[in-house]
């Protein structure tokens, strides 16, 4: 970051603060609004921002701003403990309302929110069962609800709810886009696409019904339907945001000649995403004179396999001068690729010789001769308000240590709990100390006989570097594993284990043992 750029920020939020001091409130926040448009992740200005949401009485608003902040920018104690504070002092706030007026449903709706929008699931819900005893057609209490028995994994439960305001409310497209995700996670698209159409005719540029319509299509493995509409992912919050290139250099998405042309391909979601989609940059140095992949610092070293004509930039450093650019995620859009087999190409990433012959000591420590050496993954990154279902507690993959084979950690992060855990098992190998980066991770599968893991960046890693994967999935899968197969349609070398019911990963892990006792 320059100076004078640092110093118009400084700028910026003293002014904020003086207007807000003013009792210029509105005015305070247009001019964070402006910072905030220009360094969306300037920790400094989101707290400035939710305090004047909550001077405004918009806690709600501000708690939102918050926990938006904590899931998608990079760690800040500060706007965690400012969310706590506003927290409390909404609580406050509310319980004096209702307090003054038993009766107030509004106030106990908005304080009700406020456990929900923070995580507080059971306090959330159970004012939402006082509010329904006084108002049963609530239809804010009976979506929050559903939404909270969402996430218990009560699809059905969550479904009556929707249906019920829906009765009241046909034309509510906020009800009708949850009642659709369930839908779909109950594995009925045709009345998943039904119940999107209806959210989208009842509010046309609601950007994440059409993103989610564009995942039924996907999960149905209807591509050519599926990619356009995948665009509209640039209009929702999570993803408007990552739309920053530096300069005017406009987007390819395939029309137009490259020829003479340099592209920036840049990385847009997570790790695993961008492992997924990597698979067609080389097809872009075939079209361009120039190819730039713009990716993580953990992802430089592995990514230097994929193919020479391609030149490599950490996503921290300035960007060279180009022509166009284009989001990884978008090239398949870009390259007209509406074929399932225009989607498979892997292997098509190679370890480092050199990183797989530092692991050879510590692997050597706990290897077995003539034992099979599997790897382990059992929780991913949590970002978004459902990831957390995707993961295995380590406590139900433990009886997989009964086996006669030798296993290996793959985690790269764990708690202090799962350490307490496999110290009970110490055969089970822990590498985190030496996971520096995807590079080192990818030169320890190499050296594997096969991996099982949780659907997190390890699959697309083993599946892009061609090594056998048994990927153990919730119920309601990403739309990449579609439905009803065993087999990946994007990694030859992955094999899928789902949950028969939403939540309940004992039959999994049984059939992983069985499978794995066979083989062993």
């Amino acid at each position: 970051m320059q100076i004078d750029e640092l110093e118009t920020m400084i700028e910026a939020m003293a002014r904020s603060a003086q207007l807000r001091h003013q009792g210029c409130v509105s005015e305070a926040l247009a001019v964070i609004d402006a910072l905030l448009a220009a360094h969306p992740f300037f920790a400094p200005a989101f707290i400035e921002r939710a305090g004047l949401l909550a001077d405004l009485g918009r806690f709600e608003d501000g708690l939102r701003e918050c926990e938006k902040y904590l899931a998608y920018a990079p760690p800040s104690p500060e706007v965690a403990a400012f969310r706590d504070d506003m927290r409390e002092q909404a609580l406050v706030y509310f319980d004096a309302a209702i307090s003054a007026a038993p009766g107030d449903c509004q106030a106990m709706f908005r304080r009700a929110n406020v456990h929900f929008l923070t995580g507080n699931f059971e306090p959330a819900r159970q004012a939402y069962l006082a509010l329904l005893a006084l108002e049963p057609q609530h239809a804010g209490a009976l979506n929050n609800l559903a939404n909270i028995f969402v996430r218990d994994n009560r699809l059905d439960a969550a479904l009556a709810l929707y249906e019920r305001v829906r009765v009241q409310a046909p034309d509510d497209a906020l009800n009708n886009f949850n009642r659709a995700n369930v839908l779909k996670d109950l594995h009925r698209l045709d009345d998943a696409r039904q119940a999107y159409g209806e959210a989208i005719l009842a509010q046309a540029d609601f950007a994440c019904a059409w993103l989610e319509l564009s995942h039924c299509y996907l999960l149905a493995g209807q591509f050519e339907l599926a990619w356009p509409l995948y665009e509209w992912r640039w209009k929702t919050d999570q993803q408007s945001q990552h739309y920053r290139m530096a300069g005017d250099a406009p987007a390819w998405l395939g029309r137009g000649s490259l020829r003479n042309k340099t592209i920036v391909l840049w990385h847009e979601q997570g790790l695993g995403d961008t492992l997924q989609f990597v698979r067609f940059v080389p097809r872009l140095a075939d079209l361009a004179h120039k190819v730039f992949l713009r990716v993580p610092q953990a992802l430089l070293a592995l990514l230097r396999s994929l193919d020479p004509r391609v030149e490599l930039i950490d996503e921290g450093q300035p960007l060279p001068s180009y022509d166009c650019h284009c989001p990884l995620a978008s090239l398949p859009l870009a390259l007209g690729l509406s074929r399932a087999a225009d989607l498979a190409s892997a292997p098509y990433l190679a370890a480092d010789p050199l990183h797989v012959a530092a692991w050879a000591p510590l692997l050597a420590s706990s290897a077995r001769a003539g034992k099979m050496r599997i790897g382990v993954a059992w929780e991913g990154k949590h970002v978004g308000g459902t990831n957390h279902s995707r993961d295995i507690p380590l406590g139900k993959l433990l009886p997989l240590a009964a086996l006669d084979a030798d296993f290996v950690c793959l985690q790269k992060l764990i708690s202090p709990a799962d350490a307490a855990l496999l110290a009970q098992v110490p055969a089970w190998l822990r590498t985190d100390a030496h996971l520096s980066d995807l590079g080192a991770t990818a030169a320890l599968i190499a050296q594997l006989d096969l991996v099982i893991c949780v659907d997190t960046a390890i699959a697309h890693l083993a599946g892009a570097l061609g090594k056998p994967c048994w990927l153990l999935l919730r119920h309601s899968s990403e739309w990449r594993w579609q439905f009803g197969r065993s087999d990946s349609l994007w990694y030859p070398s992955l094999r899928l284990f789902r949950q028969p019911v939403q939540g309940q990963w004992d039959a999994v892990v049984a059939q992983v043992a069985a499978q794995l006792r066979a083989l062993v």
